[in-house]
């Protein structure tokens, strides 16, 4: 209906225009129904195209999201790695640390060590006790 009314519609001008009256059956009123449907295929063409390219960058896009959640992944479980394999690192060091001061305490606390550390004492106390006694024998044979 509406391609009847185009159709009326450029009879008319064309009788305005140039005093001519086309009919409907005419070869030239064939013209403007072939340039509306190439303009229409070239429209639908178009869309069509467009349509695609969105969908190639909508997957575009998509793989370049899961390429780049790829990479993160691998960084993030490299940088995890290091982080674990330091940590194993410390904990090491903090445990043989740890185990050497259970060891030295442990070795201090023996019966060898507590007798020797005594001995030593005993020695030193024995020490002054002489010293002490070497002074007041002095001040007593040189009174003031």
């Amino acid at each position: 209906m509406a391609h009847h009314d185009q159709l009326d519609e450029m009879v008319r001008l064309v009788a305005a225009e140039h005093g001519i009256v086309l009919d409907r059956t005419d070869p030239s009123a064939i013209i403007p129904t072939l340039v509306k449907f190439g303009i229409e295929q070239g429209v639908r063409q178009v869309t069509e195209d467009q349509e695609a390219r969105r969908a190639e960058l909508r997957r575009f896009m998509q793989d370049a999201r899961q390429e780049a959640a790829k990479a993160l992944e691998k960084e993030m479980a490299a940088a995890v790695e290091r982080i674990r394999s330091e940590l194993k690192l410390d904990l090491d060091r903090a445990g043989a640390s740890a185990a050497t001061l259970v060891a030295n305490v442990q070795h201090a606390n023996t019966r060898p060590v507590r007798v020797y550390w005594m001995t030593m004492g005993l020695i030193a106390a024995g020490v002054l006790l002489a010293i002490g006694f070497g002074f007041g024998v002095a001040f007593e044979r040189y009174p003031r």
